[in-house]
């Protein structure tokens, strides 16, 4: 068996790549998301704010795929957004697509999740140009 290797995904071009090296067919999974900042920001220039999300889909990761079609598809809808939260789902069956019925049920999932301001550590997250966006979850209190 050969040992699994982490890929440094800094845009979401290299997610792609990573993804489409990938044996098993995938779907992305797009949650996109408005940011509200909530006072300055703080120190090394992190700021703090609230997240919700505005509209979601999933996309069949083919080649060709870039984040600008990405962005002219969502602005259509609503230029409303700030991030694009994203998730690879693989097919349960090797070499089997995953449905759409799993993709919303993931989809789903992932509002929940930045309804409840959890943790975002699976997914990776980018701005409107491709770059990958840092969280910190703040303490409640």
């Amino acid at each position: 068996a050969g040992k699994d290797r982490r890929v440094d995904i800094r845009t979401f071009d290299d997610l792609v790549r990573a993804g489409l090296a990938q044996r098993v067919p995938q779907r992305l999974l797009l949650v996109f998301i408005r940011t509200e900042p909530v006072g300055e920001a703080g120190e090394e220039g992190a700021a703090s704010g609230t997240l919700s999300p505005v509209m979601y889909t999933d996309k069949l990761l083919v080649p060709g795929l870039t984040l600008a079609k990405l962005v002219r598809e969502a602005d259509a809808q609503t230029p409303d957004w700030d991030w694009v939260m994203v998730a690879a789902l693989a097919g349960r069956r090797r070499g089997e697509m995953p449905t759409p019925a799993q993709a919303e049920e993931a989809l789903q999932g992932m509002v929940k999740q930045v309804h409840a301001g959890g943790d975002f550590s699976s997914f990776a997250i980018f701005d409107r140009t491709g770059n990958t966006v840092r969280l910190a979850v703040a303490p409640r209190g």
